[in-house]
């Protein structure tokens, strides 16, 4: 039941759906550089780090907590409610920090920090670009996120989200999985399909067992798809 309910939830994450989004702000981007390059923080900390003032710092943590891109991973609870909150990003938080708010001579500090949650093409960065791909990878995911990086949600028919992100270590773990697979995704079925650039991808990922694990997880996802096809026509 587990594998089915986990099979399921990759397929929906592929579906085909555009979700209107918006650019971050420029001091929610200096909030987000901040946390990818230092790792996590309060927003006293962040607010010292970026030189901003505490009320600029805290709309703009609450504005990223609200878009999924930042999540709030402790909380000081010996201070009672008015305890410091530390904040962290989120799989989401990191693509966007790679794509819009760290330079590329930075991606290894953000990897540093990042790692545990970051998408395999963030993490084997360096690895891609080294094998020609790294304008192929950015401009996939450039097609993929033109604006924001957005989570895939289940939504009603007024469009209005009906199931809110729940953050954790092990959670993002599955959120972490999920945009590799969207990544993968596209790649495979990009209308600028370019075989040459898959096949050095495949074979980049073939060598990278934990990589391989999403491609494998891909293919599952799409059999589990055409099967479902196949009995219903049957």
């Amino acid at each position: 039941m587990y594998k089915y309910t986990r099979t399921v939830i990759y397929a929906n994450a592929l579906k085909i759906g555009i979700y209107m989004t918006k650019p971050i702000t420029k001091y929610q981007k200096k909030v987000l550089r901040s946390l990818a390059l230092n790792g996590k923080q309060n927003i006293q900390a962040i607010q010292l780090k970026e030189n901003l003032n505490y009320a600029t710092t805290h709309r703009s943590i609450k504005a990223l907590e609200k878009l999924d891109l930042i999540w709030m991973s402790n909380r000081d609870i010996a201070r009672g409610p008015k305890g410091a909150k530390e904040y962290s990003l989120t799989p989401y938080g990191v693509v966007e920090s790679g794509l819009r708010c760290v330079s590329e001579d930075e991606i290894d500090l953000l990897n540093q920090n990042w790692n545990v949650i970051a998408p395999r093409y963030i993490q084997f960065w360096r690895g891609l670009c080294d094998v020609g791909l790294k304008d192929y990878i950015y401009k996939t995911l450039q097609d993929i996120y033109p604006e924001r990086v957005a989570p895939y949600r289940s939504t009603e028919a007024d469009g209005k989200a009906i199931k809110i992100i729940i953050h954790s270590e092990k959670s993002n773990t599955v959120y972490r999985n999920i945009l590799d697979m969207i990544m993968v995704d596209e790649i495979c079925n990009s209308s600028r399909q370019n075989l040459d650039k898959i096949t050095d991808f495949v074979d980049f990922v073939k060598k990278h067992p934990d990589y391989k694990k999403i491609i494998d997880k891909w293919l599952s996802v799409k059999k589990f798809k055409f099967q479902y096809l196949i009995s219903l026509i049957e």
